[in-house]
């Protein structure tokens, strides 16, 4: 049997919680992250993490979450 799939967890580049600065409970949710996207590809994760509103960017290894990035989760 083959089986494959792949696993994207998103965390915010702004999360001052996850920097080690502390809580900063006036943009983000205590356990708001990871956000987590699961597809055959790392590019279908890719596209539906973008279509709810994450910049990713691959090269660079980061990304900015919808609340960040002002648009809504759909």
């Amino acid at each position: 049997m083959i089986v494959r799939g792949y696993a994207l967890d998103l965390y915010c580049e702004n999360a001052h919680e996850l920097r080690g600065t502390g809580y900063d409970g006036d943009v983000h949710d205590y356990n708001e992250f990871p956000a987590t996207y699961v597809g055959e590809t790392r590019q279908e994760c890719v596209k539906a993490a973008r279509k709810n509103g994450w910049i990713i960017n691959i090269k660079a290894g980061t990304c900015i979450c919808p609340k960040c990035n002002n648009k809504k989760m759909k």
